[in-house]
């Protein structure tokens, strides 16, 4: 079976904000205020840069550099600085860099809860030896930042690489949960210049790359190490950073997150957008979409285009933003869509849809409902993959991976919106989908693949019943090579069957035979005429 985990990521563009989801920053909802104000410039200003046919690899005149990519064994993605669970506090780092408080980034050093490391006590250590050259406590590092600054320091925050204890964590790509985990950013930051013999007699003076870690515990930060590399350049240490931490965790997978302040983003130049109107008229969900755009015009190649969710208060035209982000457009990325509104008007669930490419069968969804009374966004419990809303308003039901390792365990799971509680039922197949619902949303029905071949095709199959009230599966049809799935759930209780000779693919034909089946039993109902269209699957 094919899957895609989930992500998203939203960057706080907007003064008025909530933030749902773990440490803050997983989703934000942004009020769009009357006259929109960049924040203060955390560098000087530089002049535009022209484009160029290849990258420029030196720092701009607020000493940012173009992405390192090219020597890095994995991938590197630009971001908003302020962008995920670990935004606010870099944003907070870049800030105390710019003002020279040395007292700030000190009070930040260890708090005790790392093993083989003392309270107020930074490690010092080039990248990858094994045991640091040594260590400094608060008031050495106070009196080494007061050095460098005074000799004409002027760092600033380039990118980081960022895990979830051994793990390597992708903001721009992971799933919600894994985001909430993060837990280690590896931080890269450039401009140190002065003399110093903390570094060692390699070094003459100050190694202008540095790359330091902090840890989270609970919801603090700490400040836990500065290490450097040789040679001493900007691309040269997020590449030894790199090749540490895959050494370390056995990982042949890595990120490196290349950010920039918001104020380094070009307006977004929106290509098109689709609007989808409550049912009381009274709101506009707005699915926005816009066009490709340099982000450093000195890297033409590395394009990226904005992406969201605009809500509007018809009435009053207030406005609120959602889901925002940049994204590639690249197999993986993240697309903000409309799912529904309820059919009360007041709620609309919204999705991030990440889909991947070739024979992949099943999207990732991670759903929000946002509440047009309170203006206010939250997750929802995920169902897994497929979620379909019942026509009632009251339920969405989705299909996925088991809870267990057991070889093609499987999971139908329903949630409740009235009570967000999920009722659940394990079952066993290669693959699944074609989920419909009956009109009351009392029960649903599926297709289980019993056997699956590549590119998504089902040479054996059967369908199911799953009653929401007692969480109970029932099969409505033996396993056949003739694929089945249920077209439309008619009002009187019968099912409109779409069948197909020799099993089925994921690519829309024609049926070679239409059944009618009781919901109930899954018996053929003979001579049987429909009245009416009620729930079409997917």
């Amino acid at each position: 079976m094919s899957m895609i985990l989930s992500s998203k990521v939203s960057t706080g563009r907007f003064l008025t904000c909530v933030a749902i989801g773990c440490l803050g920053m997983t989703l934000l909802a942004c009020q769009v205020p009357a006259t929109p104000q960049l924040p203060p410039m955390t560098t000087s200003s530089s002049a535009p840069v022209a484009a160029t046919s290849t990258p420029v690899y030196r720092p701009d005149d607020d000493g940012l550099y173009v992405s390192p990519g090219p020597a890095l064994t994995g991938s590197a993605v630009y971001l908003p600085l302020e962008a995920g669970p670990a935004g606010a506090f870099l944003a907070e780092v870049q800030e105390r860099l710019r003002m020279r408080d040395e007292t700030w980034l000190t009070e930040s050093i260890g708090d005790g809860d790392t093993v083989n490391r003392t309270q107020g006590t930074l490690w010092f250590h080039a990248i990858g030896e094994d045991e640091p050259i040594g260590s400094l406590r608060e008031h050495e590092v106070a009196g080494l930042l007061t050095e460098l600054f005074a000799a004409g320091s002027r760092p600033i925050l380039q990118g980081y690489f960022a895990s979830r204890g051994e793990t390597p964590v992708f903001v721009s790509f992971d799933e919600p949960q894994t985001l909430a985990g993060l837990d280690t950013v590896d931080v890269v930051t450039t401009g140190w210049q002065g003399e110093s013999a903390s570094f060692g007699d390699d070094f003459d003076s100050a190694p202008q790359a540095a790359s330091w870690r902090f840890e989270r515990s609970g919801t603090t930060w700490h400040w836990s190490s500065w290490s450097w590399s040789s040679p001493d350049e900007y691309s040269a240490t997020v590449a030894a950073t790199e090749r540490h931490l895959m050494a370390s965790r056995e990982s042949r997978y890595s990120i490196y997150h290349v950010v920039r302040p918001e104020n380094r983003w070009p307006t977004p130049d929106i290509a098109q957008t689709r609007d989808v109107p409550s049912p009381d008229g009274q709101w506009v969900a707005r699915e926005i979409s816009g066009n490709s755009q340099e982000i450093d015009p000195r890297e033409p190649d590395t394009k990226l285009a904005y992406v969201g969710i605009e809500l509007v208060h018809e009435p009053t035209d207030r406005r609120w933003q959602m889901n925002e982000h940049w994204q590639s457009g690249d197999i993986g990325s993240t697309t903000p869509s409309v799912f529904a509104w309820l059919p009360d008007g007041g709620t609309v669930i919204l999705d991030n849809v990440i889909c991947g490419d070739g024979c992949v069968s099943h999207c990732s969804h991670t759903l929000s409902a946002f509440d047009t009374e309170t203006q206010s966004p939250r997750l929802l419990p995920y169902v897994g993959s497929d979620p379909t809303l019942d026509p009632t308003g009251q339920f969405i039901a989705g299909l996925g991976s088991g809870d267990t390792d057991a070889r093609n365990e499987l999971v139908v799971s329903v949630l409740d919106l009235a009570t967000m509680k999920v009722v659940s039922a394990p079952f066993f197949g290669e693959e699944f989908g074609f989920l419909a619902w009956a009109p009351d949303g009392s029960a649903l029905v599926f297709t289980i693949a019993d056997q699956y071949e590549m590119c998504a095709e089902f040479p054996a199959s059967h369908l199911v019943r799953f009653d929401i009230e007692t969480a109970q599966l029932t099969a409505l049809t033996t396993v056949d090579e003739r694929f089945r799935r249920v077209s439309a759930w008619q009002p009187e209780g019968v099912l409109e069957v779409m069948v197909f000779d020799g099993g089925a693919i994921w690519v829309d034909r024609d049926a070679d035979a239409i059944e009618y089946r009781s919901a109930a039993t899954g018996e053929i109902v003979e001579s049987y005429s429909p009245i009416a269209t009620a729930t079409p699957g997917p």
